[in-house]
């Protein structure tokens, strides 16, 4: 009994840590702030400079 004590303690933790990277990933999945997000439209500069040279 003593040396299984050990092993329902790492069952308990690995359990406990899958459960956590579960929150983690289903929050940060929702949030849509990854990389398929659709980036916020940046202000117009006008043309890029070497666009505007070559004509």
């Amino acid at each position: 009994q003593a040396l299984n004590s050990g092993y329902h303690l790492a069952y308990l933790i690995g359990a406990l840590l899958v459960g956590v990277a579960l929150v983690v990933a289903f929050t940060v999945l929702r949030s849509g702030d990854g990389p398929g997000a659709v980036p916020e439209p940046v202000a117009d500069a006008g043309p890029e400079p070497a666009l505007a040279e070559a004509g």
